[in-house]
């Protein structure tokens, strides 16, 4: 009987303590997250897509074009023309282009726009210099914002698909031989795109994306207006951030309608190399007396 009690009582302390010894392990992690704690990737900011997410204060002038070439131009410097400002368009003289003094601005150790026409808006600044094409957009990006701290700077947007088929086909000629824009691009020694190493959409857009990203970095985001020339809000955005008058967007002749028939909505006479300014500006609100601070 003793040994019959002394065998129970040891069979009841192991038993306790096996309980003891497996309640005491942690259990094992488990391996789902839950769903608040998964991070998601960081928002990505398109480089083809207008920012419109921006507050704007007083914009000074000069207002200056970044943009390129097939990408509302003539529709940012008929904006401008209409409601009253003194815009240029491609030339800065009668005989020169903009390019051109730019290039000679820049030599002479001045701001780039030092040797040419003065004006409130300068729309297109790329054109041929030593039989090239020359971008000063982006080869002198910096100094146009150092050389004028005050400026606001205009940046177009537009699908890749549009534009690319606009510089394929552009300018519109019977002449096989007659280059087109692309081919010129391809040509000419301009930073960010390889000449003569592809001549698909994506080579094009992958150029125009790295400007894009350049801009945003350089450019304070404050004095950069990012527009999409073919969104339908594009005129009360200008009218919104610029104070000027609503109906003067879309004012310039579609000089190739054939070709841009989204872009087809003609209302004034030909594009010419400049528009006289006006003492007064057709404001958002009604007329009102231009800004002299340039």
């Amino acid at each position: 009987i003793f040994a019959f009690l002394v065998c129970a009582i040891n069979l009841s302390l192991l038993a306790r303590r096996t309980m003891i010894s497996t309640s005491s392990i942690s259990p094992a992690p488990s391996l789902e997250v839950p769903n608040e704690e998964i991070s998601s990737p960081p928002r990505i900011e398109s480089c083809l897509q207008a920012r419109k997410d921006i507050l704007y204060g007083n914009l000074s002038l000069p207002f200056v074009n970044l943009g390129f070439p097939k990408m509302g131009t003539s529709s940012i410097q008929s904006f401008f023309g209409c409601a009253g400002y003194r815009s240029l368009h491609y030339r800065c003289e009668k005989s020169t282009l903009c390019a051109e003094c730019i290039v000679e601005s820049f030599q002479a150790g001045e701001p780039p726009l030092k040797r040419c026409g003065k004006a409130d808006v300068y729309s297109q600044m790329d054109g041929t210099t030593n039989k090239e094409l020359y971008f000063p957009q982006i080869e002198l990006l910096e100094e146009f914002v150092e050389g004028y701290p005050n400026a606001t700077f205009v940046l177009p947007f537009r699908s890749m698909d549009r534009w690319y088929h606009s510089i394929s086909n552009w300018p519109p000629s019977d002449n096989v031989y007659h280059l087109k824009l692309k081919d010129r691009l391809q040509m000419a020694n301009i930073t960010g795109l390889p000449s003569w190493k592809g001549d698909s959409l994506q080579t094009f857009s992958d150029f125009f994306c790295g400007h894009v990203q350049r801009v945003r970095e350089i450019v304070p985001p404050h004095r950069l207006v990012e527009i999409d020339i073919e969104d339908p809000i594009t005129s009360s955005r200008m009218a919104d951030i610029f104070d000027l008058d609503e109906e003067c967007w879309g004012q310039a002749v579609n000089v190739n309608a054939k070709l841009h028939p989204e872009l087809n909505q003609t209302k004034g006479g030909p594009i010419e190399w400049f528009i006289r300014g006006k003492i007064m500006l057709r404001g958002k609100n009604g007329v009102m007396r231009r800004r002299m601070d340039l």
